[in-house]
């Protein structure tokens, strides 16, 4: 996926939620640090017991609160993407 494809789909992520506010800049700049921009071992989303990491060694992470691990799936590329768009919508939040 080409930078701008990765903002349009932020975009379109972002506001597919209604009532949400987000800046559109940081949007932009989460998506054009690319994948080398995220934070190793960042906390994707967190469900009940479980934790799902990106850890960019070892792949979309999914944890147990006591630690232990519950699966490893390998990054490809589309997940990588995935994963900057995520967290371009997570930063760029301002708030319902």
């Amino acid at each position: 996926m080409t930078i701008e494809e990765m903002i349009k789909k932020a975009h379109e992520t972002a506001t597919a939620n209604p009532g949400y506010s987000y800046n559109s800049e940081v949007l932009e700049s989460v998506c054009r640090a690319g994948y080398e921009g995220l934070p190793d071992q960042f906390i994707a989303a967190q469900k009940g017991t479980q934790t799902v990491t990106i850890d960019k060694a070892r792949g979309v992470m999914v944890i147990a609160d006591n630690g232990v691990e519950i699966q490893a799936v390998p990054l490809t590329e589309e997940l990588k993407d995935n994963a900057v768009i995520l967290d371009a919508c997570r930063q760029s939040r301002r708030g319902w």
